[in-house]
């Protein structure tokens, strides 16, 4: 008797499992690199949407050139835009660039030179800040 609830819970268990066997965390574009090699294109654009989702700049900045480039995916201009405005707003300077680039050439948004010295004023202030940090932090380490 006890062999048959044992059987029975450890069969449940096996059971409730399965779900989540399909279902990887993705914490990093790192992780949707290693997807992309295992598992293919397809596989890697999910994960990457599924990172995006999540907040995660870095994901976003890479959805949003994708969509911007029609990489892996149908080029869509709303969606480059959307993606790459979150990422800038997380404070992701290779996506203020690549706004401040779109905002002054025009490529897929209506030129708006206040917009592209806005976001490249607001990147150029941020690497001089964490530069700035960073030097002062190396420096401590030297006294």
């Amino acid at each position: 008797m006890i062999k048959k609830a044992y059987l029975i819970t450890l069969l449940s268990v096996f059971c409730l499992l399965p779900s989540a066997w399909g279902a990887e965390t993705i914490n990093s574009y790192d992780d949707v690199l290693m997807i992309y090699d295992e598992q293919g294109q397809q596989a890697a654009i999910k994960a990457l949407i599924q990172l995006a989702n999540n907040n995660d700049a870095e994901g976003q900045y890479q959805l949003g050139q994708r969509y911007l480039l029609g990489d892996d995916i149908a080029q869509n201009f709303n969606q480059a835009l959307s993606w790459l405005q979150a990422a800038a707003e997380q404070a992701y300077v290779p996506a203020m660039k690549v706004l401040s680039e779109l905002y002054a050439s025009g490529l897929g948004v209506a030129i708006d030179s206040d917009k592209a010295i806005f976001w490249l004023e607001k990147a150029e202030n941020l690497t001089k800040a964490r530069a700035k940090a960073a030097n002062e932090v190396l420096s401590s380490d030297c006294d």
